[in-house]
């Protein structure tokens, strides 16, 4: 099997440690690439998260659900198909694979308009993040 080595670390000033200086904490542990094998920007930093069925250790998989849908929530006023297509595909995954559990919940902001036209976050809400967003009214 072929060692692979592991590039240096994108941002000089605070590079992101090697698996040997922190190896239980935040670490370089995978090379990313686009599939079109276009280049990504090497001052670029990825965090990978496990979404499949398959992980060793449930909790990490479900905390890294939850993470994915609370980005669903972030980007839902700038790209609101990727959105739709990451609860669609993860939110049922989470509510069938821990009914037991308490829903997770997630605190988020809410979006207002300003009478400038500016859109400005207001107020904090909780939402369960097992359920597709409710539509305001």
């Amino acid at each position: 099997m072929k060692k692979t080595t592991i590039p240096p670390a994108s941002n000089k000033r605070n590079p992101i440690p090697d698996p040997q200086l922190n190896p239980n904490g935040l670490h370089r542990k995978y090379i990313v690439s686009k599939t079109d094998n276009s280049p990504v920007d090497e001052r670029a930093e990825y965090f990978v998260l496990r979404l499949d069925d398959y992980g060793k250790d449930p909790e990490h998989v479900r905390a890294c659900r939850v993470a994915i849908l609370k980005y669903a929530d972030e980007i839902q006023g700038h790209l609101p198909q990727l959105a739709t297509d990451i609860r669609a595909r993860y939110s049922e995954r989470i509510a069938n694979q821990w009914p037991e559990r308490k829903p997770a919940t997630v605190p988020i902001t809410k979006p207002s308009i300003s009478e400038s036209g500016i859109v400005e976050r207001t107020g904090k809400a909780t939402e369960d993040i097992r359920t597709e967003p409710k539509p305001e009214v």
